[in-house]
């Protein structure tokens, strides 16, 4: 069960870097020159720079990474409020929870064997 737990959290957070990173395409619709689209990509791609470092500490150290996990997804809530609608908060941030948590669970594990 541990080796499920742990392959499916590392999973999670591989299409949750994927899918909060296809909302930095819509630069491309805009009317902007190379240097400021370039530049809006760079901003619009952040948060999945953030998941991609947090990924890696969760990769090597699973409850450091659990914990960052639940405080990105808490810090998501609040600066994307995500907390007004439930439909966002159930896509943006619930994933980065159950990412969490699961990492956690995976270190515990790790740890008590």
């Amino acid at each position: 069960m541990h080796k499920i737990i742990k392959w499916v959290s590392r999973f999670l957070a591989v299409v949750y870097v994927i899918f909060i990173s296809l909302f930095a395409l819509d630069v491309f619709s805009g009317k902007y020159n190379i240097g400021q689209t370039i530049l809006a990509l760079i901003i619009h791609l952040l948060p999945a720079f953030v998941v991609i470092v947090i990924s890696v500490l969760a990769w090597r150290q699973e409850l450091a990474g659990g914990a960052a996990f639940i405080m990105l997804a808490i810090l998501f809530t609040i600066y994307f409020r995500t907390y007004r609608r439930m439909d966002c908060f159930l896509i943006i941030t619930a994933p980065l929870l159950v990412m969490g948590i699961l990492f956690l669970i995976s270190g515990v594990n790790k740890n008590g064997q």
